[in-house]
C-alpha cells in the first residue's frame, strides 16, 4: 500500500508471471518439487513483488490495527495486485499454450513464409 497504483500493477504481473512459473514446473519436477517452490517464492518475497493471496493477511492486518484504511487496502492493494497477478499469470499460460501449437499453426516468425509440406 506504500507503492502508487501502477507500480503495484506491474510488480504484481511479475508475481502472477512467478506463480505461474511454478504451477506450470511442478508436475514434471518429480523430487525437486520443493526446490522449486522455495526458489521461486524466495524471488517474490525477496523482490517484494505483492501476491494477492500472501499480501492479504498483511495488508488486512494495517486495516485492523488502523495503521491504514479500507480504502488504502482496496484501491492501493487489492485491486491493482489482483489485476497484476492476473494479467502477469494470464501472459504466461497464453504464452505457454501457444508456444504448444505454434508449430501446427504454421507461425514461423517470418512474414510470408509458408510452411515446408514435407515436414
Amino acid at each position: 500500500m506504500a507503492y502508487p497504483f501502477g507500480h503495484t500493477l506491474a510488480t504484481a504481473a511479475l508475481s502472477g508471471w512467478l506463480i505461474a512459473l511454478m504451477v506450470w514446473l511442478l508436475p514434471g519436477a518429480g523430487p525437486a518439487r520443493p526446490l522449486i517452490i522455495v526458489a521461486l517464492t524466495y524471488v517474490v518475497a525477496l523482490c517484494q513483488f505483492p501476491h494477492v493471496i500472501a499480501g492479504s493477511v498483511e495488508a488486512s492486518f494495517g486495516v485492523a490495527s488502523g495503521a491504514a484504511s479500507l480504502g488504502d487496502y482496496l484501491f492501493g492493494f487489492l485491486v491493482p495486485t489482483l489485476i497484476g497477478n492476473i494479467i502477469g499469470g494470464t501472459a504466461l499460460v497464453a504464452l505457454l499454450n501457444h508456444a504448444q501449437i505454434a508449430g501446427e499453426l504454421g507461425h514461423s516468425g517470418e512474414e510470408g513464409h509458408e510452411p515446408d509440406a514435407t515436414s
